[in-house]
């Protein structure tokens, strides 16, 4: 970096230092710390013991073809136009599908079977049509039996930058041809054609693929986070904050470039979502079957589990957005009890935890209404002494505001260092510039995407996102990702919402109140939305609606405790069955695409 460029990081990260000191120390001067047992999370053996269990079992399950540690050693580089590598056979063959691993590319590539008669066949990509993006992942091609048998296959670079790290044939019998030359432009600077560059044990099967292959949005920050590992600018994905990318970069750097390795970031925050909503239920309820009915909730909606099997900024988001709502929580719980010192603790922790937030994702902005809402309820309406309300509010602009803006600026630390600009500050004002653009204004013409929808019609499960679609119509076979909640889980906390909302305007039941506020500054703001927008946005709500429905199961059992929970019991009974039968879904698995008609096509929009 730049002299200018590190004296412009150090002043962030003095002023990051400074404004925490001030806190602490006003806060500890100026307050007495509560020793109350009430203010803390008092976790006992049996509460690490549910976490262990629940945390495990769902550890477990959601590792299940998470993806493959194999990293592709061999390249091929078209990096320049007219660049060919050529697979020759020894004898005129038949074949049915060529498959080829793409890595890093921005360019375009032909491929051509040369007939026996020597005359040209273009041949065309799978799915083509869907995606103009093919990104660390297996490519089909299909070879049409009017190409009858060929001589060779050419790989052409028509624009550079093409890479491919492994090629595989099958003849029309589904066989492996492994009898052929590689020929063609092969230049040792560039490519490292080696024995792993033809795979013996490649297994073309959906599943496979996917195992090895980016899909959907991975596409987008598997390759940003290569970029970033390998100092190659401007990034794939400028239109949301490096946060998440800079830590999936650095599972890549750990482990390689793999899908074990992208994907690892949100296998491991999956798991620490339950953590989360453990503690946040245990905060709120101060009952360890709450807090275990909170976060067994959460690790049987649907939604939750896909996200944790992908590279998805969303996946990291919602750790720090939830773990943001639980210390402000615990900033209004002690500002109540009137435990001051503390309450800026947790105020000056909330600040953190939304930094990392907004450094993730913009999403994390709508946090700011029920700040304002309830730093000002605090504040104007429980706390009475008026004499340091000027110093107090100008450590909390600090803590929620000077902290967040630093944190946010320090995430592009490394994007700049790929950049090779001088000037910090107007590198990351530009990029915010970029992203703001992207947002407002690209993203408005995009053309409606088939699984779009609009922000009411997400909790009652109107439209799913198979963000993954695959139909063997020859033998009645389907493959399917979906992004959807879990039916009993989403459609309950319609009905819990309203419950909570009465509870509040009968008893001004505070936990109600800060639930629904929390709901409501999350999800309303898109209501404002003029582009395109999808069922997956609800994502960050889902640990508030289980702690809404846990509420509310709470408030009932006051008129009849035996009866609601044994209904309670029976509920998530059902839940645990909807979870099961949709579990091929979720998971990717290859089922008869009559199971999915039959069973999980309960609506004419649900498509997958």
């Amino acid at each position: 970096m730049s002299t200018l460029a590190i004296l412009q990081v150090s002043f962030l990260v003095i002023l990051l230092a400074t404004v925490t000191i001030w806190v602490l120390n006003y806060s500890s001067k100026n307050y007495k710390s509560s020793t109350s047992k009430s203010m803390g999370l008092n976790l006992t053996i049996k509460d690490l013991g549910l976490l262990l269990i629940l945390c495990s079992i769902f550890g477990y399950i959601s590792q299940i073809n998470l993806g493959t540690k194999d990293i592709k050693k061999s390249v091929w580089q078209g990096n320049y136009p007219g660049k060919q590598i050529e697979l020759k056979f020894p004898h005129k063959t038949e074949l049915g599908k060529v498959y080829y691993y793409s890595g890093f590319t921005n360019g375009l590539l032909e491929i051509d079977a040369i007939k026996e008669d020597g005359v040209k066949a273009k041949l065309e990509i799978e799915n083509q049509s869907e995606s103009s993006h093919f990104l660390f992942m297996w490519i089909t091609v299909n070879i049409p039996e009017s190409v009858g048998k060929v001589s060779s296959i050419k790989f052409i670079v028509e624009k550079p930058l093409v890479s491919i790290n492994q090629i595989f044939l099958m003849d029309n019998n589904n066989k492996p041809v492994t009898n052929f030359t590689i020929i063609g432009n092969v230049n040792s600077d560039y490519d490292s054609i080696i024995s792993d560059f033809i795979p013996l044990n490649f297994k073309p099967s959906i599943q496979s693929i996917n195992k090895d292959s980016t899909i959907w949005d991975e596409i987008y920050y598997a390759t940003s986070a290569y970029q970033l590992v390998n100092y190659i600018s401007p990034l794939y994905v400028r239109e949301h904050p490096p946060l998440g990318i800079n830590i999936i970069a650095s599972s890549i750097t750990l482990f390689g470039m793999s899908p074990f390795a992208w994907r690892l970031p949100a296998y491991i925050t999956g798991v620490l979502l339950i953590l989360i909503v453990y503690l946040f239920a245990k905060q709120i309820f101060e009952r360890s079957v709450f807090a275990f009915l909170a976060s067994l909730l959460i690790s049987l909606d649907f939604m939750h589990f896909v996200f944790s099997r992908i590279a998805a900024l969303d996946s990291i988001l919602i750790v720090f957005t939830t773990a943001t709502l639980l210390f402000f929580y615990r900033y209004f719980n002690h500002s109540q009890k009137e435990n001051y010192s503390e309450g800026l603790k947790s105020l000056l922790t909330t600040g953190y935890l939304w930094g990392l937030a907004l450094a993730t994702k913009w999403s994390a902005l709508f946090m700011i209404f029920i700040f304002i809402v309830l730093i000002i309820y605090s504040e104007l309406g429980l706390y009475k002494d008026r004499t340091r309300l000027f110093f107090r509010l100008s450590l909390y602009l600090a803590a929620i505001i000077v902290l967040p803006i630093c944190i946010y600026s320090l995430s592009y630390i490394p994007e700049f260092i790929n950049s090779k600009e001088t000037n910090f500050y107007q590198f990351v004002f530009e990029q915010i510039l970029y992203a703001w653009y992207f947002q407002t204004d690209t993203m408005v013409h995009i053309k409606p995407h088939f699984y779009s929808s609009v922000w009411w019609s997400w909790p009652i499960l109107k439209t799913p996102f198979a963000i993954f679609r695959n139909n063997d119509i020859l033998h009645g076979l389907s493959t399917s990702i979906v992004l959807m909640g879990n039916p009993a889980i989403w459609w309950l906390g319609i009905g819990s919402c309203l419950i909570l909302l009465v509870n509040y305007l009968v008893k001004r039941d505070k936990v109600s109140f800060f639930i629904l506020l929390s709901i409501a500054s999350m999800y309303l703001p898109y209501s404002l939305f003029k582009r395109s927008t999808f069922i997956y946005y609800f994502y960050f709500v889902t640990p508030l609606i289980t702690l809404a429905i846990v509420k509310s199961i709470d408030i009932l059992s006051v008129y009849s405790k035996r009866l609601i929970y044994a209904l309670t019991i029976i509920y998530i009974i059902y839940a645990f069955g909807l979870f099961i039968l949709f579990y091929p879904v979720l998971a990717g698995e290859t089922v008869a695409r009559s199971y999915i008609y039959n069973y999980l096509h309960w609506f004419s929009t649900w498509v997958f």
